[in-house]
């Protein structure tokens, strides 16, 4: 928990070291050029988009007409039907692994590129399908790209953007995504599910070859990788004039470092580390088996086994377009209010609205619409007359009812269980392991996703229609307690920043004393690390501990972090008549 807490409040701090205010037009400006660098590079995203809301569009043509680009015929059972979603989600669990060793490998900037590239084959090898294996071999490639994006592209977004606007940075990526799922379900209404592919193949052909190049890498990246010359001009490119690079460079590197020399998968080991790991594990599991991708990938099934009579398509561009206006809601909120409360909202929604969901079906007496429901319990009258109050029924009073409930769904998973997840994992972990505890969280959360889109068929046959929307959102009301316990904010607090000075060297003294009390027994308690802790935040900027050359400790080794708070703190006893000390002048008694 403290690990978690440190580093993003060191990252705050280093983010905003600087030698003069920044002015707010300055300071604007800086921003709005790192939100361009990162829509730079999220073409990707937008083809990562197309990979997911495609099996839409299949579903809507193939009903019609089964006719490949060859004319031949494809014919899929319900089990192939669920892989379309599935296997994209299959195709990223080794995604994700080799996500975490391009990261440190190649770096963030060419592991955009090369993320690429397995999503691109696999739409010309769907476009092309002459029967279904063809067609899940291309979904697993598609699924190879999904799942390094996931990887790649929030780590860069984490590290590349000041830390007070990175959640709406990692949002962007979530609303460029769900405007590719709009784009292709658009194109679907005009061209045949094979051409439209073919687009989405474009798009990732386009970024590889010429949006990619022109990304900067990650000076944290660099910083660790000891390219200090390079991460010193991207960094005075990305902060400003205003901003103290060395500083911020310094703390970069001692950020990352790990004294007792493990790194990469190693340090996965450490207990603090497997309990998040265990904390989004639990999160994805929520957030999965609510039925968020279930909902994105089957929009055209469920609406039309609703017995929806508007038209499905049409229908599913405006669940999109909620997705996306969810999405920019929550690029405002999820800095100001926090991801917890933004997950616990989510949760909310989603509860509703797959409840009320499953208590329609219910009512219907069917899994068809309530027009059917009216055929089993109408009097044998005149059949004719039995038609006219069976549609006026099932459209005028009923039918608006499954639409509105996946729409509030969808505004539920576009403003906290869609995004935070794949937010929160690159933010709970420092740097030196990012990736591959990175490459780990969402590895179970896709085997999670894969589980819950494959046992969709299974779980509506053996629950029935409404129960299956009520487990969903049983497991979204289960959800809600699980995020207020269990999930740790990572939001910027501007309240961290403003200790007096009087407090803050209280806090020094009250310290040192109890790590000296505690340090013979060989613990420290809760309370000791969170006056530990007031003292590390403001260690990071502070004059008075650059000159003392006290260098930052491994936040998961708390015998060492006291140890060097108390090296700091001894300096400050000898130097409390200098005018340059930034803290009090009182001497420990």
């Amino acid at each position: 928990m403290y690990g978690v807490i440190m580093n993003k409040e060191c990252e705050t701090e280093a983010g905003k070291g600087t030698t003069t205010q920044e002015p707010s037009a300055t300071r604007r400006l800086r921003h709005a050029t790192q939100i361009l660098l990162l829509l730079a590079g999220s073409l990707s995203y937008m083809a990562a988009g197309m990979f997911v809301a495609w099996p839409n569009v299949f579903i809507a043509h193939i009903i019609q007409n089964n006719s490949t680009i060859f004319n031949t015929q494809l014919h899929l059972t319900d089990s192939e039907t669920d892989m379309l979603g599935s296997m994209i989600f299959l195709g990223s669990l080794p995604g994700f692994l080799l996500a975490g060793w391009l990261l440190d490998t190649i770096g963030r900037r060419w592991s955009q590129l090369v993320s690429a590239l397995p999503g691109a084959l696999g739409s010309l090898l769907i476009g092309f399908s002459l029967n279904p294996p063809m067609l899940l071999v291309g979904r697993f490639l598609e699924g190879i790209t999904f799942g390094m994006l996931g990887v790649v592209v929030r780590t860069y977004a984490s590290e590349i953007v000041d830390t007070n606007i990175r959640g709406t940075a990692s949002v962007m990526y979530a609303v460029v995504m769900n405007m590719g799922s709009v784009a292709i379900v658009g194109l679907g209404i005009k061209l045949s599910w094979y051409y439209v592919v073919f687009v989405s193949f474009a798009v990732a052909l386009l970024h590889c070859f010429l949006v990619a190049m022109f990304l900067v890498e990650s000076p944290t990246y660099l910083a660790v990788k000891n390219r200090e010359a390079e991460a010193t001009v991207i960094l005075r490119r990305l902060r400003g004039s205003n901003a103290d690079i060395k500083e911020e460079l310094r703390i970069l590197k001692m950020m990352n470092q790990r004294e007792d020399g493990t790194s990469g998968w190693g340090a996965l080991i450490k207990r603090d580390v497997i309990k998040n790991i265990l904390v989004m594990f639990g999160l994805f599991m929520m957030c999965s088996f609510s039925g968020v991708q279930v909902m994105k990938m089957n929009t055209v099934r469920i609406l039309v086994t609703a017995g929806l009579e508007f038209d499905e398509t049409v229908s599913t561009i405006m669940f999109n377009l909620l997705l996306i206006a969810g999405n920019v809601t929550i690029m405002y909120l999820l800095d100001r209010i926090g991801r917890r409360r933004c997950l616990v909202l989510s949760l909310l929604l989603i509860t509703i609205g797959n409840s009320c969901f499953g208590t329609y079906v219910f009512l219907t007496d069917s899994g068809g619409s309530p027009a059917m429901m009216e055929v089993a319990l109408g009097t044998p009258l005149e059949v004719n007359s039995t038609m006219i109050y069976q549609s006026d029924a099932g459209s005028a009073s009923w039918s608006w009812v499954p639409l509105m409930c996946v729409l509030v769904i969808a505004v539920g998973q576009s403003v906290g269980a869609g995004p935070i997840p794949w937010i929160l994992t690159p933010e709970y972990f420092p740097t030196v392991i990012r990736s591959q505890a990175s490459s780990v969280c969402l590895l179970l959360g896709g085997l999670q996703t894969v589980a819950a889109l494959q046992l969709y068929s299974p779980m509506q046959a053996s629950l029935t229609q409404a129960g299956l929307y009520w487990t969903y959102g049983l497991v979204a009301a289960v959800g809600i307690p699980y995020s207020l316990l269990f999930v740790k904010e990572t939001a910027v607090k501007k309240d961290l920043r403003k200790a007096s000075t009087p407090s803050l060297n209280q806090r020094v003294n009250d310290a040192s004393k109890k790590i000296s009390d505690v340090k013979l027994q060989g613990k420290l308690s809760k309370g000791d690390m969170i006056a530990i802790d007031a003292v590390y935040h403001r260690a990071c900027l502070s004059r008075l501990y650059r000159k003392a050359d006290v260098v930052d400790c491994d936040p998961y080794d708390r015998e060492s972090y006291a140890a060097k708070v108390m090296k700091a703190q001894a300096f400050n006893e000898l130097h409390t008549k200098r005018e340059d000390v930034p803290w009090g002048k009182e001497r420990d008694p």
